[in-house]
């Protein structure tokens, strides 16, 4: 149902004012500028460049994709 597009690709949305990620057309009706604001940035605050990060969770992965892109590019699993 969500898929993340590289680069210049998708609709952009700001999450929760802090993180923007780039959603699939189809996507836009499932995904609000805000979600979960509280533990959002609880949780934000503490992901760093070069962390791994494992999200057990269901639903449309928000937190994945922010996670991911602060985290950046990986070195392989």
């Amino acid at each position: 149902m969500l898929s993340a597009f590289a680069s210049e690709r998708g609709l952009e949305r700001v999450i929760n004012g802090t993180d923007t990620i780039r959603l699939s057309p189809r996507s836009r009706a499932f995904v609000a500028e805000t979600h979960e604001p509280e533990p959002w940035h609880r949780l934000m605050s503490e992901v760093r460049a070069g962390d791994r990060i494992a999200e057990v969770g269901a639903n449309i992965s928000l937190h994945a994709l922010a996670m991911a892109a602060r985290v950046g590019p990986g070195v392989g699993a």
